[in-house]
């Protein structure tokens, strides 16, 4: 289908569904609009409202993507009345097949360089990297469409970039908004604390321990210990500053209650 389809969460409710209907519709003869949200707001015209009670939003996509039609998808995780041309904005800066575009906000020199340095440890460890864009509207030309489409977790590959092939382009916004992402981390905080015990107890039986100082093979043991729980701590800090930015890897998809 040569439309672009918008797929927008609604789950604040704080959206004028009509309004953004109307503003579409200003600027595509063709398009497919779906909406999630957390109660109906009656019927509109070319509007596609999904109703959900699950407040998880990668589950929301995840049984969304399955839904559109068109071989453009613009995504708004997030979006207020006052910025609906950001979404217009992004759907026209999809000039092939296969690119992503972006919103991108201009950054300080030291955030920047931060962000970079995360970047290749993260590409380094995990063999993805974070997109440096804001996560609250992006946009898919029908190549990683089809891909998404065809994915359980396809929210994730919204949040994350795992792409290969891909051309990207980013468009300079202003918009403010922020996507807070709820996460679970207690896994990844006990792993940090374990291996943080045990650092400090092959530490404390190195210096205190005679038997130990007196044994080769057992210094070079607890070495190899400290060494690899050092790695583990390491790499446990960086899950906990992903899921941070990103939250989780979700495959479930969140059930549809009504449908307008």
């Amino acid at each position: 289908m040569n439309f672009p389809t918008f797929l927008v969460l609604n789950m604040d409710d704080n959206l004028d569904i009509k309004n953004l209907d109307s503003f579409i519709a200003q600027n595509y003869s063709n398009y497919q609009l779906i909406v999630a949200s957390k109660k109906s707001h009656g019927t509109f015209f070319n509007v596609s409202e999904f109703v959900f009670e699950e407040e998880n939003e990668d589950k929301i996509i995840n049984a969304l993507i399955e839904k559109v039609e068109g071989n453009k998808l613009v995504l708004a995780r997030k979006i207020d009345n006052d910025h609906l041309e950001e979404l217009i904005k992004l759907e026209k800066s999809l000039k092939h097949e296969n690119q992503i575009a972006t919103l991108k906000t201009e950054k300080n020199k030291i955030s920047n360089f931060f962000f970079m340095m995360l970047n290749k440890i993260i590409e380094l460890i995990f063999g993805y990297t974070l997109y440096d864009c804001k996560l609250c509207c992006m946009a898919f030309a029908s190549v990683p469409l089809e891909v998404l489409r065809v994915l359980n977790n396809s929210s994730l590959y919204t949040k994350i970039n795992k792409w290969k092939g891909i051309n990207f382009t980013a468009t300079q916004t202003a918009l403010k908004t922020k996507i807070k992402f709820k996460t679970k981390i207690l896994k990844n905080i006990l792993y940090l604390i374990s291996s943080l015990i045990i650092i400090l107890g092959a530490i404390l039986s190195l210096v205190f321990v005679e038997f130990i100082q007196n044994q080769l093979l057992l210094k070079l043991f607890l070495v190899f210990v400290i060494i690899v729980s050092l790695y583990v701590v390491f790499v446990e800090i960086i899950r906990i500053i992903i899921k941070h930015k990103i939250g989780d890897n979700i495959f479930d998809k969140a059930e549809i209650l009504n449908k307008n």
